[in-house]
């Protein structure tokens, strides 16, 4: 079957897949426990409705919902012929409209702070445990408590969401966010252009699980012989080929080590350790640029076209289509292995939450709860407009026949990253995720390494001073390590004691001690 690229799309879809991986941005430092400022959740204000589908909407005021989110994408032009489409849909429902507000990713979590701050109403946004985090905003009360909204008008989000899951968003009994159905137990690994991957015959797939040593072949054929080209993109906060699969992240850099059972940072981890020694041979084998530790924007570097290998697009796909489109030319993958294991880091990695001054949070849950129920109306949010941004190879959309699949066009100007605002496994089979794929991931969430610890959250008020050091010294560390700029595996050792001393010299074991009874505490 034909696959046609969308080079308009110039960022990375996936993003959010990539921050909660690797990297010292991978679990950004936790909040501690919140204990969320004084407020009941409110009441219905629309009867004893307790679903859209059997709102009596002449009994509702007309209200426009306000969803913030980052742009997903460089061309977003088609967004008044989308919203014009989905909002008929939500007027019959729910008697409301929604307005999609993009903030740029420079400013959308001073935005978003400054707006819950200064009191500001507001809706909607996506939250994380990387962006605008969802634990020190629940703390701080920004965030609409969600027990009593989901109970009455969040039916097919509770139907629909993992009951397990619930932990890594509830405080004080209370959930603070929609947890956006996703595949939690993703492939990852690295991607190529498939030019080069064709020249060189690369020989590694994405259908076998490759090492990172496994790709020092094709990086020294890269430095040989295109003299324009950097072999390897890494950057400051990661590296390609980065699984993260033995260990589950609290609070950056310190992590639950699955191998042993012990709290550690993650510079400890045989696995990162591993991955250190190798990307430190690469930067003295000249396959890694020198000024990697000074680069921070992995997707915009991935897009260059002046990389051999880079950052895999949010996912391993067999053909490379979601790569391809991630970041507009023809592309290939490399399989490293799955990501991370199931944890409280990985299920915040793409949520929604409703804005403690909402105006309108019951509306606002109705139409959440569209997201988790109307595969029409969600597709068409993602999506687009069939003839304009998408169109139907086989199968019936309205009906959402076994035969669909859907092709994105390559003059798309509209685009929304599925489990950005709502369940990913209602999204119609495209080259982004096939039918088959969709079923592999819900088939890796069911047995997919599940954290012991799922829905701890550490809480940072007793050692608020140590953990702040100890971030500090974790961010540089980690800029030297992910960029291979020590250049040896000896160095790489001694640097990683030396950051373990001055660690210590902060407060490492009393804040390990810490974390150690709370874990137990929590059991």
């Amino acid at each position: 079957m034909k696959k046609r690229i969308s080079a308009a799309i110039a960022l990375c879809l996936a993003l959010v897949m990539v921050l909660a991986a690797c990297g010292n941005d991978a679990a950004p430092s936790n909040a501690s426990t919140p204990t969320p400022a004084s407020a009941s959740s409110s009441g219905s204000s629309s009867g004893d409705a307790a679903a859209a589908d059997s709102v009596d909407t002449g009994a509702l005021d007309f209200v426009t919902v306000q969803w913030y989110l980052p742009p997903p994408s460089a061309d977003m032009s088609n967004q008044a012929s989308v919203m014009a489409v989905a909002n008929e849909i939500f007027r019959e429902k729910i008697n409301a409209e929604l307005e999609f507000i993009f903030l740029d990713w420079g400013v959308y979590e001073d935005k978003m702070r400054t707006m819950s701050a200064g009191g500001e109403p507001w809706d909607v946004c996506m939250t994380a445990s990387w962006l605008y985090n969802v634990n020190q905003n629940a703390s701080t009360g920004a965030f609409h408590p969600l027990n009593d909204l989901l109970n009455q008008y969040g039916q097919n989000i509770l139907k629909s969401v993992e009951s397990s899951y619930w932990p890594a968003v509830t405080f004080g009994g209370e959930k603070y966010a929609i947890i956006n159905n996703m595949a939690y137990a993703t492939l990852r690994g690295a991607g190529v252009s498939r030019e080069m991957a064709d020249k060189y015959g690369l020989t590694l797939t994405a259908t076998k699980e490759h090492t990172l040593r496994e790709l020092e072949p094709f990086l020294q054929q890269i430095k040989d012989n295109e003299p324009t080209m950097t072999p390897l993109c890494v950057v400051d906060i990661a590296y390609p080929m980065c699984t993260d699969n033995t260990f589950d992240f609290l609070t950056n850099p310190i992590c639950y080590d699955l191998t042993d059972g012990k709290v550690k940072t993650a510079f400890e981890t045989a696995q990162r350790r591993d991955d250190y020694h190798v990307l430190a041979d690469f930067y003295a084998k000249g396959f890694i640029a020198k000024d990697a530790a000074l680069i921070s924007d992995y997707t915009i570097e991935s897009q260059s076209g002046k990389y051999g290998v880079f950052f895999d697009g949010g996912s391993v796909t067999e053909d490379g289509s979601k790569i391809s489109v991630s970041y507009g030319f023809d592309c290939v993958n490399i399989l490293a292995g799955v990501q991370g294991v199931i944890g409280t880091g990985t299920i915040q990695s793409a949520l929604s939450a409703i804005g403690r001054n909402s105006k309108n949070p019951e509306r606002t849950m109705m139409l959440m709860d569209m997201m988790f129920e109307d595969a029409f109306l969600f597709n068409t949010l993602c999506y687009g407009l069939e003839g304009q941004d998408y169109s139907v190879i086989t199968g019936d959309t309205r009906s959402f026949s076994d035969d669909l699949f859907v092709e994105m066009s390559a003059e798309t100007k509209w685009v929304i990253w599925h489990p950005w605002i709502g369940d990913l496994f209602l999204q119609w089979p495209s080259a982004l995720n096939t039918a088959e794929a969709l079923a592999k991931f819900r088939y890796d969430n069911e047995f997919g390494k599940v954290s012991p610890i799922i829905g701890f959250v550490v809480d940072m008020d007793p050692i608020m001073t140590e953990l702040a050091q100890i971030s500090a010294i974790g961010d540089e560390a980690s800029a030297i390590l992910n960029t291979g700029t020590l250049g040896s595996a000896e160095a790489v050792d001694a640097y990683i004691a030396e950051t373990l001393a001055r660690m210590e010299a902060v407060g490492l074991s009393t804040a390990v001690a810490e974390i150690e009874r709370q874990i137990a505490a929590w059991r």
